[in-house]
């Protein structure tokens, strides 16, 4: 076999499909699939060598400011004027900090912080997409039998590494694939090593560690009866927080969540912060440590969350001006949240007293805190590479029940539509 045709062939195996069982279509599929991910995989280093990556600029300097002792949520004009400490994208008439990222995702930081920042974005480039692909093969691992397996593949390739949110995430340097990764390792222990106690509780604490919406996560665990897996992510959760009390103590986290409470406030326009102008800018603004700030890649998606929903209709509808202004908007959307996570656990009801199979208790509690996520104040498309979890639980499902096919349909077209 030639080499041109041999390699489509192991990589596959990477990803648990053999010719045997996809047969010779399914392998041309895969490698049309392997074809725009890698060329999407091109695009995006590209990326990282053009772009700064302003998300992951705020995060590193939060890092490197907390472990020199320094409040990392300070505003940046408080912060010691040098370039390792400098964060471009943070020139606001109220100069708060960009960091929104709790001690325990600052303390993981803190592991390549020390690195130039040019040699960290190629690293955290390489991170990024190695995550990714472990995740897919991992997931395609826990999806029986081979066609839903194959469909699933071809899906995440395709749409996820080969998507333009997947790019911006790259390019912004953000953290959700790390999350999925380990959601990704607690699906494969789960489902396919049947070790859906504590070893994939532990990798569910690390989420619940850095992301506090997948504290409801935790609950559906529990109320549809996994115990060990809930129990095993509380403690390591409160271990890895435990960890962060070395370095900045309990007032590190107050200063957290007052700094959270003021982005919220300026996500939803009860802060007036605007730019400042170019022209009013330090000449050389956008270069630090050998990287261009001043260009980003276009962020051409809608920041679409309940919140945005209040203002649309605030703007085109007069009674709801008078009945709910946008003082109030924060409460109603907080309220509003309560009432979907009551809702979402009743419906589950029947299943409390019911042995549910592990990989659907997965689905279901990663779906609560996916949706819970579409209740704050900003919510960008690069964080749907958490979909990719529930689509691998629920795949064999919606392709083995007439049913249900609508879902894959409307699944489908979404992604497509979408990117």
């Amino acid at each position: 076999m030639k080499l041109w045709w041999r390699l489509p062939v192991h990589a596959a195996r990477c990803f648990g499909l053999t010719p045997r069982t996809i047969g010779m279509p399914g392998l041309m599929f895969f490698s049309v699939a392997l074809v725009v991910c890698a060329v999407s995989f091109a695009i995006s280093w590209r990326d990282a060598g053009m772009y700064g990556g302003i998300d992951l600029r705020g995060q590193v300097v939060g890092a490197r400011a907390m472990f020199d002792g320094i409040d990392p949520y300070q505003p940046p004009a408080q912060l010691p004027a040098t370039p390792r400490l400098l964060d471009p994208a943070a020139y606001y008439e109220l100069g708060f900090s960009r960091c929104v990222h709790p001690p325990t995702l600052l303390v993981a930081t803190g592991l390549h912080s020390w690195m130039p920042y040019r040699t960290q974005r190629y690293v955290v480039f390489l991170l990024s997409w190695t995550a990714l692909l472990v995740s897919i093969a991992l997931l395609a691992r826990a999806v029986r039998p081979a066609r839903p397996r194959l469909i699933f593949v071809l899906l995440a390739l395709v749409f996820f590494g080969g998507g333009y949110f997947w790019r911006l995430h790259v390019e912004r340097g953000q953290k959700y694939v790390y999350l999925t990764l380990l959601i990704s390792i607690a699906v494969w222990l789960a489902v396919r090593a049947h070790r859906g106690g504590w070893l994939a509780g532990a990798a569910m604490g690390l989420v619940a560690a850095v992301r506090p919406t997948a504290w409801l996560m935790l609950l559906l665990l529990w109320v549809l009866r996994q115990g060990r897996m809930t129990a095993a992510a509380a403690i390591t959760a409160v271990a890895f927080v435990a960890m962060t009390l070395p370095v900045g103590g309990m007032h590190l986290w107050q200063r957290y969540g007052e700094h959270m409470a003021m982005h919220e406030k300026f996500a939803v326009d009860l802060i007036p912060v605007r730019p400042v102008p170019i022209n009013a800018r330090p000449s050389g603004w956008e270069m630090v440590e050998g990287c261009n700030f001043g260009r980003v890649l276009p962020h051409n998606q809608y920041n679409f969350v309940v919140h945005n929903l209040f203002a649309v209709l605030h703007r085109d509808v007069s009674t709801w001006r008078r009945w709910l202004p946008p003082t109030r908007w924060r409460a109603a959307t907080k309220w509003l949240a309560g009432v979907c996570i009551v809702v979402f656990v009743v419906l589950l009801a029947p299943l409390w007293r019911r042995r549910v199979p592990v990989r659907y208790t997965l689905a279901f509690a990663l779906m609560s805190m996916i949706i819970i996520d579409y209740f704050v104040p900003q919510r960008w498309q690069y964080v749907d590479v958490l979909f990719l979890p529930p689509l691998a639980l629920l795949m064999p499902l919606m392709l083995r029940r007439p049913s249900l096919r609508w879902l894959f349909g409307m699944l489908l077209t979404g992604l497509v539509a979408g990117h």
